[in-house]
């Protein structure tokens, strides 16, 4: 199929102004996964029902082979906090595997790839290792 030239030079100029929206939406949630991420660090060291909520949401987002309710997980979880899942969700819509490495940081600085490979000890071999664990 063959668009006239100047039909062609108007989906081409689409196409360029799409590419740049998406990389200025990718960049601008990207600052807001920044922002967010001492909170999400802070709150994954913690044993609470709403950290628990949170250590399943971001391993989802990370690994991307977790099935989750996410709309329970989400429920209940305070403003702020709430600010925070979306950032981190919104990392995983927007930026696709490029979220990936600031996911990996916060999980790292958090402890929780500690807390993986202790539960992974426990486990026996060739079973999956059952973290993080669902909250109560």
């Amino acid at each position: 199929m063959s668009f006239p030239a100047s039909e062609e030079q108007a989906v081409l100029e689409d196409f360029s102004v799409k590419l740049r929206l998406g990389r200025q939406r990718s960049a601008a949630v990207a600052s807001q996964l920044d922002a967010a991420a001492p909170l999400l660090i802070e709150v994954l060291q913690n044993d609470t029902h709403q950290s628990n909520q949170v250590r399943q949401i971001i391993w989802s987002l990370y690994n991307c082979s977790d099935r989750i309710a996410l709309g329970d997980l989400c429920s209940g979880l305070d403003l702020n906090l709430a600010g925070a899942v979306a950032a981190a969700i919104s990392g995983r819509l927007f930026m696709s595997a490029d979220v990936e490495p600031i996911l990996k940081e916060i999980l790292t600085t958090a402890g929780e790839f500690k807390r993986f490979a202790a539960a992974e000890k426990q486990t026996p071999e060739g079973m999956r290792v059952p973290y993080p664990c669902a909250y109560e």
